[in-house]
């Protein structure tokens, strides 16, 4: 069964389904389990998923892993695409560890124009394919694109999903990137929630942005003290930010007493882990 011959017998079976699917779930959940079941046997992983597997180990000279493979790559992508539309498609049993696997291949391939032109848009397609089979990887990075594209690609809403889908999976960066949406969104208490998931993890940003949870009482109760605690476990690891952020409580005496020669030499070794606001607070300060 092709893609088209899908399409008809989806198209066919409609008409005997009701109208709205909330009226009676199961049929519809039966019925496009069946379809998506016969494509995936049939068509998709028995004839695509293995060309996909000879693009890392095919020579330079494979036709595989040649331009027209690439062309022939989109397609596969677009069918996948959707067959995986459909939420429940996610119940039936497949391998979609490896199913990811490939998917991320073909991101870098597109990525880094490893044996075809760099496309970043397809780049970002088969990321997010990738990051819908569960790859917490690419789950991350999809996080990252609608976070950071400009309009209208740009989605918080959608970067959060995928955030906390790697979050969940144990993925320290989404850990603390979720936590900055929350942030974004103004959710005190679920950014304090994943910065310390982040920070129990080692990450020096979210132990700085919990500082600064601290220091202003967002999220938490305001406590001065427990701000130059977290700014202090981040200074450790030579973070620029909480850094400067340890001169600013020993030169005001914010949770310390106050200490000027010891804010300059924070700040100095702020400056010296890259910290241009540090240096510009020497030039004051000296």
């Amino acid at each position: 069964m092709d893609i088209r011959e899908y399409n008809q017998k989806f198209q066919a079976m409609k008409k005997s389904l009701p109208a709205d699917p909330s009226l009676n779930m199961s049929k519809w959940v039966e019925a496009y389990r069946g379809l998506a079941q016969s494509v995936a046997d049939v068509t998709f992983f028995s004839q695509e998923l293995p060309i996909l597997k000879r693009m890392r180990s095919g020579g330079p000279d494979d036709p595989v892993v040649t331009d027209p493979y690439m062309k022939r790559g989109v397609v596969v992508l677009r069918r996948f695409e959707k067959i995986f539309t459909h939420y429940f498609f996610q119940n039936i049993f497949i391998d979609y560890s490896a199913l990811a696997d490939e998917l991320w291949c073909m991101k870098n391939c597109y990525e880094s124009g490893i044996k075809t032109t760099k496309n970043p848009l397809e780049a970002a397609n088969a990321c997010r394919l990738a990051a819908q089979c569960g790859h917490v990887e690419a789950q991350y990075e999809t996080g990252l694109f609608y976070e950071t594209e400009e309009p209208p690609m740009q989605s918080y809403d959608l970067a959060l999903s995928y955030y906390e889908k790697a979050a969940d999976a144990g993925h320290v960066d989404a850990m603390y990137r979720t936590a900055m949406m929350y942030y974004h969104f103004g959710k005190g208490s679920q950014t304090v929630a994943w910065l310390k998931k982040a920070a129990d993890a080692g990450h020096s940003d979210a132990e700085g942005a919990l500082g600064i949870c601290c220091d202003i009482g967002f999220g938490m109760t305001k406590n001065s003290e427990k701000a130059v605690a977290w700014y202090e476990k981040a200074a450790e690891k030579n973070d620029p930010f909480a850094l400067l952020r340890l001169g600013m409580c020993y030169y005001y005496g914010d949770g310390v007493e106050e200490d000027k020669d010891q804010a300059a030499a924070y700040w100095k070794e702020a400056a010296e882990n890259g910290s241009e606001e540090a240096e510009e607070l020497l030039e004051y300060v000296l």
